[in-house]
């Protein structure tokens, strides 16, 4: 006997299917959007930073900075240059491999 508490729901399995597929793909954005940092939040670096980042002297990122061989960054109409930590670590890791 059923009291006034249950509660029944019919459902067709392709309504279910989709349910459960809309879920697992708002779970998952929800998963990468907390897995990277928004973009706003990243802080640019100095190329000191790189130096110690690299190993590389300062002449070395100068030359690649030139040859726009290196992730960097610089304002319109200014002279210093800025990098992002997490470009900079993807750059050593990828350049590593194809040594």
């Amino acid at each position: 006997m059923k009291s006034e508490n249950d509660l029944l729901i019919t459902l067709k399995i392709s309504d279910l299917k989709h349910l459960i597929t809309q879920a697992v793909s708002d779970g998952i954005s929800e998963y990468k959007a907390l897995q990277s940092p928004p973009e706003q939040h990243r802080l640019p670096i100095r190329l000191q930073r790189v130096v110690e980042l690299t190993g590389l002297t300062h002449a070395t990122l100068y030359g690649l900075i030139h040859k726009n061989s290196i992730p960097h960054h610089k304002r319109t109409g200014s002279k210093f240059v800025y990098f992002f930590e997490d470009e900079i670590v993807s750059w050593v890791l990828n350049r590593d491999k194809k040594d």
